[in-house]
């Protein structure tokens, strides 16, 4: 009789045990989901190319890509624009030099 209430005792004592831990890895778990560095907005990019949810640091990586990618295509369009102010600029010298008759 002795044997079975320590037996029903150390079961007891087991389920307690694993009971707590449950309850202390849900608190982890939940912890960790609500922690600033988890949680994920939504964002997107202001050309719309880039969106979705993500962590902070995601999105500060993504716009920093964004921004650079941004950076380079105005530069394109700077250069485009000004070869073409260069190439405009030389067809009327070249046309006030060699006039067309009339």
């Amino acid at each position: 009789m002795q044997r079975l209430e320590a037996y029903l005792e150390e079961e007891d004592h087991n389920r307690k045990m694993l009971i707590h831990n449950l309850n202390s890895n849900m608190e982890k778990i939940q912890n960790q989901l609500q922690s600033p560095t988890n949680y994920r907005k939504f964002y997107w990019t202001p050309d719309f190319n880039v969106y979705g949810f993500a962590t902070r640091q995601q999105i500060k990586v993504n716009v920093d890509n964004w921004e650079k990618i941004d950076a380079l295509k105005r530069l394109k369009e700077q250069k485009r624009a000004h070869l073409a102010y260069v190439n405009k600029t030389q067809e009327r010298q070249v046309q006030k030099a060699n006039p067309v008759p009339s």
